[in-house]
């Protein structure tokens, strides 16, 4: 009988298309689940599996219902998802039914900031100095200390996910602004961490016979002036090689130290101007923005079809894809100001442009752009490849000023 996977969430317009294809390349039938609410207006999307059922992949005890009844169980080979809000029920299966993925305390350090950085930080790597603030008055408090040696601090959610809720805080000012947007609780406790002056970057792999493998670094750019929101992405990252050496050799060695064994990693750090590299967050799943997507280009490695490959035979090594492999590829993002849209122009010159990969716009004239506090704010993209990241850094400049979108 032929092996299936299990999806949860997997309606994406981004991911959807490289995880069906490299499931089925891999003989496995696809089984998606959605929420009711994705399911219906995903059309062609969710038809690219061979069958979809509505579950909330948020939803730990109805995933864990769902698979309990599912009929034909015993032909699951595994549980997948590239969603952050889905890997609490990815644990909860793994425990309850035995499936491939990620343990106890490798799920607890990929989805929980602290414990992440506790962890590293007991096994030796560079962190941040943190402190968990379940309230206000405790912000107030824990500012009051780390400011004494931090010129600048970093306030987040314990979880999440897209740069929301993220400040920086240099002020009392600056504290006083952060917490009339946010209040730390119990329930969603904040971590309050020394500032790293450095250039961000991620590391994209996959666990081979249970250990971790990068497969590219992947340099991260961001909006900036207190926005830490996104606005691109280049892989390769254009780092020396000695530099890019230890870099790998330290994720890996950091993934290792999380207890992560099987799947795909999306590790973050920053490299300093004295060459320390400090480790920042390590996810349980791929990272967002088409970071796949480039990872994918540059490397010929089909990123989620290697891990379907160990679901069925934990033995298996990385697969290859047919398509063609570039020497780099990156991703940039539109980010007109606020305001209504009067005017939109050049866009349909992109295609015709050296290393054009993709481009959306999801705004026209007439809508509304809202300021960016999320990943999810921003509007549209262009994808580009290209011999280097320095070409490819100067074709998404060509390709971001041809497009003019004018607000009022």
């Amino acid at each position: 009988m032929q092996k299936e996977l299990l999806v949860l969430g997997g309606v994406s317009s981004i991911q959807s298309r490289h995880v069906y294809d490299q499931a089925r390349a891999q003989g496995l039938r696809v089984v998606l689940t959605d929420r009711p609410e994705r399911l219906e207006p995903a059309g062609q999307l969710s038809d690219f599996a061979d069958e979809a059922h509505p579950l909330d992949f948020e939803d730990v005890s109805a995933c864990l219902d769902w698979v309990s009844t599912y009929p034909r169980r015993e032909l699951l080979a595994g549980v997948f998802s590239f969603k952050e809000k889905a890997q609490p029920a990815i644990a909860g299966l793994v425990r309850r039914f035995g499936f491939r993925g990620p343990g106890e305390r490798a799920h607890e350090c990929t989805t929980n900031k602290s414990v992440c950085r506790e962890t590293l930080r007991a096994a030796g790597f560079a962190q941040p100095e943190m402190v968990v603030c379940r309230s206000g008055e405790a912000v107030d408090r824990a500012f009051a200390e780390l400011s004494r040696r931090y010129r600048r601090l970093i306030l987040k959610p314990m979880t999440g996910y897209g740069s929301e809720s993220v400040f920086l805080l240099d002020s009392a000012t600056s504290v006083a602004v952060a917490l009339a947007q946010v209040r730390p609780s119990a329930e969603r406790p904040f971590l309050l961490e020394s500032f790293v002056q450095g250039r961000e970057f991620s590391a994209e792999g996959v666990c081979v016979r249970r250990l971790p493998m990068v497969l590219s670094l992947t340099r991260k750019f961001l909006i900036g002036d207190r926005n830490f929101v996104e606005c691109g992405h280049v892989a390769p990252a254009d780092l020396a090689p000695s530099l890019s050496e230890r870099a790998i050799s330290l994720v890996q060695g950091a993934v290792h130290a999380v207890g992560l064994t099987f799947g795909i990693f999306h590790a973050e750090f920053w490299v300093c101007d004295t060459g320390e590299i400090v480790m920042g967050e390590i996810h349980s799943r791929p990272g967002g923005d088409y970071i796949t997507h480039l990872t994918q280009y540059v490397t010929g490695i089909a990123y989620y079809g290697s891990v379907f490959a160990q679901m069925l035979c934990p033995e298996a090594g990385l697969v290859m894809l047919s398509s063609e492999r570039y020497g780099a590829a990156g991703i940039r993002y539109f980010l007109p100001p606020a305001g209504k849209v009067r005017q939109i122009a050049g866009y349909d010159r992109l295609a015709e442009m050296p290393g054009y990969a993709g481009a959306e716009l999801t705004i026209k004239v007439g809508d509304t752009v809202k300021p960016v506090c999320h990943s999810f704010d921003r509007v549209g993209h262009v994808l580009a490849t290209g011999a280097s990241a320095g070409e490819v850094d100067d074709r998404l400049d060509r390709m971001i000023m041809t497009v003019t979108i004018a607000v009022q």
